[in-house]
């Protein structure tokens, strides 16, 4: 087969793995976004007006060509990985005219594909919006730091000293990659001792993007008079908030609001714990928490709104509640109880604590607990991409890679 018959034959792939993409849509979405000002003219009479729809393919760019009224409207799609219908990176500036001349790709000439495949950045961020649904939303994890300056433990793997090398080595990778926009660490930022956190500290501030913590229960195993100022340490607003990028709610929560070592020796609230505590028959770990009443209905509050504004929410604890191990909340079952009615506005549960990581879905829910920084000699940490129909999870040194699926919002 000669160079022509090869390059149609990857041409009618393209058309065959893009069916049902909604190819129509896309150009509309070129025209309506790249073309606003120029066309004036609302989506529904552009997608009347659009009779024809081509597409090429060559390497690893695709380009969508639409006709309507005898204009030519095309766009380039640079496309990552090997399916061809994967969401695209980027999505470039549409070009006019010059359709149906040359021997280029698709029936376009040269001078047009190199036009739209060289086109504007600013265009191609509007249309990849438009295109999706909302913004990529784009972030790094990272949990369980620990550090502190002791040896490890017989029969341990945890590598306190080199946590804060760890650190460092994630945050300057986070740093280079240059399109993240913030980080999260899931808590236990030290293991003890206040002067832990004048270790960890700085190496945070090295981020070139704000951090954004949940603490955990190691963040607490600090002197008794100085456990009400943990949240100011970490930086955080409050011992549970809310932040909003681009369509995403993350809602960090407290898994210490009811436990034995986020209070003041003497406290009514620790006392209420301990007695929580001695009442379970062992069935409650001591090193776990609970989110509290009060804070459930702050949950299911935000969730609400959530709904009510049209934006997917992320749920960022130190603690787990599912799957069920030695590590979950005290208030699991309440709070698996309160997420079952809000599939498809609750996208994922973001956690750490248990340092061998864990993952399951329930009730249309991904549950994520990230691994450990602490663990062994290697490191662990994650980049984030959020879309409007998948979750992507990039994976570096013990952490795994995966992609989490998710429905329509609402």
């Amino acid at each position: 087969m000669g160079r022509k018959g090869r390059r149609q034959r990857r041409w009618r792939g393209a058309v065959n793995r893009l069916r049902g993409c909604r190819l129509v849509n896309i150009v509309v979405a070129v025209v309506v976004v790249v073309n606003e000002r120029r066309h004036r003219a609302g989506r529904g009479r552009l997608e009347a007006a659009v009779e024809e729809v081509v597409v090429g393919i060559d390497g690893n760019v695709v380009v969508v060509a639409g006709k309507a009224g005898g204009r030519g409207v095309m766009m380039g799609i640079t496309v990552v990985g090997v399916g061809v219908g994967s969401i695209p990176l980027m999505m470039t500036s549409t070009s006019e005219g010059d359709g149906g001349r040359g021997a280029g790709v698709g029936g376009w000439s040269r001078s047009a594909f190199l036009r739209v495949v060289s086109g504007g950045a600013l265009a191609a961020e509007r249309v990849a919006a438009a295109g999706m649904g909302g913004e990529v939303l784009r972030f790094g994890v990272l949990t369980d730091c620990q550090y502190a300056d002791v040896d490890t433990p017989a029969g341990s793997k945890r590598q306190y000293r080199r946590s804060p090398q760890k650190l460092a080595d994630a945050i300057g990778h986070c740093n280079a990659m240059g399109d993240l926009e913030f980080l999260l660490h899931l808590g236990d930022a030290v293991d003890r001792g206040e002067r832990s956190y004048d270790v960890v500290r700085p190496i945070f501030r090295s981020s070139v993007v704000p951090v954004h913590h949940v603490a955990g229960n190691h963040d607490y195993e600090i002197a008794s008079h100085l456990k009400a100022q943990v949240p100011m340490l970490l930086g955080m607003p409050a011992a549970h908030y809310r932040i909003e990028r681009g369509g995403w709610r993350l809602l960090m929560l407290d898994g210490n609001a009811v436990s034995t070592f986020a209070w003041p020796e003497g406290s009514v609230e620790r006392r209420e714990a301990e007695g929580m505590l001695a009442a379970s028959g062992g069935r409650l770990a001591g090193y776990n928490g609970a989110m509290g009443a009060k804070q459930l209905e702050w949950l299911r509050a935000e969730l609400e709104s959530a709904r009510e504004a049209g934006v997917r929410c992320l749920l960022c604890c130190h603690y787990p509640v599912w799957p069920v191990d030695g590590h979950v909340l005290w208030d699991a079952d309440a709070v698996l109880e309160l997420l079952r009615p809000w599939r498809g506005v609750v996208a994922a549960w973001f956690n750490g604590h248990n340092h061998a990581g864990n993952y399951a879905v329930r009730d249309g829910i991904h549950f994520l607990n990230f691994k450990g920084m602490v663990e062994e000699a290697s490191n662990s940490y994650a980049r984030v991409e959020c879309y409007a129909d998948r979750i992507e999870v990039t994976g570096y040194g013990r952490e795994v890679s995966r992609v989490l699926r998710i429905g329509a919002c609402g």
